[in-house]
């Protein structure tokens, strides 16, 4: 489990999901497709296959200090 969905963050160009991680981060994820390929909300939960680095460069965590790490 990357987080939980805690916003979604509406725009003309693309939406973006608020994800907060277990540790209390933040993740902007992309709400697109290619992404997050299945909502289900019955089951509560939302698949996601991001890029590789897609969670380090999007983590508040890893701007703040420097450094990257997995999600």
């Amino acid at each position: 489990m990357v987080g939980k969905v805690t916003a979604l963050n509406t725009a003309p160009a693309q939406d973006l999901l608020m994800v907060t991680t277990p540790e209390g981060g933040e993740i902007l994820v992309p709400f697109v497709e290619q992404i997050v390929p299945e909502v289900n909300i019955g089951e509560g939960y939302i698949l996601l296959t991001p890029p590789d680095g897609l969670f380090e460069l999007n983590s508040e965590d890893a701007a703040a200090s420097g450094e990257e790490g997995k999600a």
